[in-house]
């Protein structure tokens, strides 16, 4: 997530996924909230392989527009 001044009403989420297990990982959803609120979820169909990195840009953006803290909680379900 951006963070500064002038944040707009279609921020970005992007989420980096690292895979410290022994086994590859696919098939699983992402989901972020804002602020406690509705989860957003996006499920993952490609491979992670152990030790492999994935850089997700969820489809949904925030409003970040207003001025004030935002807390954004992050969830892979397996």
């Amino acid at each position: 997530v951006a963070s500064g001044c002038d944040l707009t009403a279609t921020e970005p989420i992007e989420l980096w996924v690292v895979n410290q297990g022994l086994v590859a990982e696919s098939a699983f959803d992402l989901s972020y909230a804002v602020n406690g609120g509705t989860q957003v979820i996006e499920s993952i169909t490609s491979t992670l392989n152990p030790s492999d990195t994935l850089k997700h840009v969820f489809a949904t953006t925030v409003d970040m527009s207003a001025h004030g803290m935002y807390t954004v909680d992050f969830v892979v379900v397996p």
